[in-house]
């Protein structure tokens, strides 16, 4: 497996919300439990929306991988602004594999993980301006 690449999400993302969260599940005939690690701790997905710094990039949708015990995210509300603490990716290589429809090419994707998730806390905006433009206080 490839070396993950940490990403400096200060640097990278203006704004992170939770879409969704929930125990990750697995594949073909296992679809209905539970994906674990090696030491059988439960593994979750975090769909998160990503706003870039870069101007005019397009806000994307990640699906981020933890492993904890319990759900990570059980106490942050969907749609809440977040923080992913040790964000990171790697990149599968592809190959070819053969199934029952013929041959095809596995892997050449990202795969996001996250040690934690949690509310990013947000400065409460300043008082608004007046209408009539006067500055002072109302």
């Amino acid at each position: 497996m490839a070396a993950p690449i940490y990403v400096d999400t200060a640097k990278t993302y203006d704004l992170m919300l939770l879409i969704s969260t929930g125990p990750k599940m697995g594949y073909g005939d296992d679809r209905d439990k539970q994906v674990s690690n090696q030491a059988g701790v439960p593994m979750w997905e975090a769909d998160v929306t990503v706003k870039h710094r870069h101007p005019g990039a397009r806000p994307d949708n990640i699906v981020v991988t933890m492993t904890a015990p319990s759900n990570p995210a059980a106490g942050v509300p969907c749609g809440q602004q977040v923080f992913l603490d040790g964000l990171r990716f790697t990149i599968a290589a592809p190959s070819q594999a053969e199934g029952k429809f013929g041959s095809y090419i596995k892997g050449g994707r990202l795969s996001w993980s996250a040690d934690d998730i949690r509310l990013q806390s947000v400065p409460a905006p300043g008082p608004a301006p007046r209408r009539d433009g006067d500055q002072k206080a109302a």
